[in-house]
Protein backbone atom coordinates (compact mmCIF):
# COMPACT_ATOMS: atom_id res chain seq x y z
CA UNK A 1 0.00 0.00 0.00
CA UNK A 2 1.61 3.60 -1.05
CA UNK A 3 2.06 6.37 1.46
CA UNK A 4 0.77 8.60 -0.96
CA UNK A 5 -2.48 9.45 -1.70
CA UNK A 6 -3.29 9.85 -5.80
CA UNK A 7 -4.21 14.08 -4.62
CA UNK A 8 -0.43 14.04 -3.54
CA UNK A 9 0.75 12.52 -6.49
CA UNK A 10 -0.97 15.03 -8.28
CA UNK A 11 -0.27 17.84 -6.05
CA UNK A 12 3.81 16.88 -6.62
CA UNK A 13 3.18 16.63 -10.63
CA UNK A 14 1.47 19.97 -10.49
CA UNK A 15 4.47 21.65 -8.40
CA UNK A 16 7.23 20.22 -10.38
CA UNK A 17 5.47 21.42 -13.63
CA UNK A 18 5.50 24.62 -12.04
CA UNK A 19 8.80 24.56 -10.85
CA UNK A 20 9.94 23.46 -14.70
CA UNK A 21 7.94 26.47 -15.90
CA UNK A 22 10.05 28.93 -13.67
CA UNK A 23 13.36 27.46 -14.48
CA UNK A 24 12.47 27.33 -18.62
CA UNK A 25 10.97 31.28 -17.73
CA UNK A 26 14.57 31.84 -16.25
CA UNK A 27 16.55 30.15 -18.89
CA UNK A 28 14.86 32.21 -21.75
CA UNK A 29 15.65 35.44 -19.68
CA UNK A 30 19.13 35.19 -18.72
CA UNK A 31 19.47 33.60 -22.66
CA UNK A 32 17.88 36.70 -24.47
CA UNK A 33 19.54 40.05 -23.23
CA UNK A 34 17.39 42.92 -23.81
CA UNK A 35 19.20 45.84 -22.96
CA UNK A 36 15.91 47.92 -24.37
CA UNK A 37 13.73 46.53 -21.71
CA UNK A 38 16.08 46.12 -18.86
CA UNK A 39 15.62 44.29 -15.98
CA UNK A 40 19.00 46.70 -14.44
CA UNK A 41 19.19 50.01 -16.21
CA UNK A 42 22.72 50.38 -15.19
CA UNK A 43 23.81 46.73 -16.36
CA UNK A 44 22.20 47.64 -19.43
CA UNK A 45 23.80 50.55 -20.08
CA UNK A 46 27.38 48.64 -19.20
CA UNK A 47 26.25 45.75 -21.91
CA UNK A 48 25.61 48.38 -24.80
CA UNK A 49 28.27 51.08 -24.53
CA UNK A 50 31.07 49.14 -22.49
CA UNK A 51 31.14 45.67 -23.71
CA UNK A 52 34.47 44.66 -22.03
CA UNK A 53 33.87 46.15 -19.27
CA UNK A 54 30.32 44.40 -18.96
CA UNK A 55 32.51 40.88 -19.50
CA UNK A 56 34.90 41.48 -16.58
CA UNK A 57 31.93 42.39 -14.30
CA UNK A 58 30.10 39.48 -15.31
CA UNK A 59 32.98 37.21 -14.74
CA UNK A 60 33.74 38.78 -11.42
CA UNK A 61 30.53 38.36 -10.35
CA UNK A 62 30.27 34.78 -11.51
CA UNK A 63 33.73 34.08 -9.82
CA UNK A 64 32.68 35.75 -6.25
CA UNK A 65 28.96 34.36 -6.11
CA UNK A 66 29.12 30.78 -8.27
CA UNK A 67 32.68 30.10 -9.67
CA UNK A 68 35.21 29.33 -6.68
CA UNK A 69 38.62 28.42 -7.25
CA UNK A 70 38.68 26.88 -10.74
CA UNK A 71 36.61 30.28 -12.59
CA UNK A 72 38.69 32.58 -10.15
CA UNK A 73 42.08 31.08 -11.38
CA UNK A 74 40.77 31.70 -14.78
CA UNK A 75 39.69 35.29 -14.80
CA UNK A 76 43.82 35.92 -12.77
CA UNK A 77 45.26 34.29 -16.20
CA UNK A 78 43.10 36.46 -18.28
CA UNK A 79 43.86 39.66 -17.09
CA UNK A 80 47.04 38.62 -17.11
Amino acid sequence: MSCLSKEAIWSFRAAAMTLRTVLLSLQALLAAAEPDDPQDAVVARQFKESPSIFQLTAQHWTAVYAGGIHLKVTIYILRS
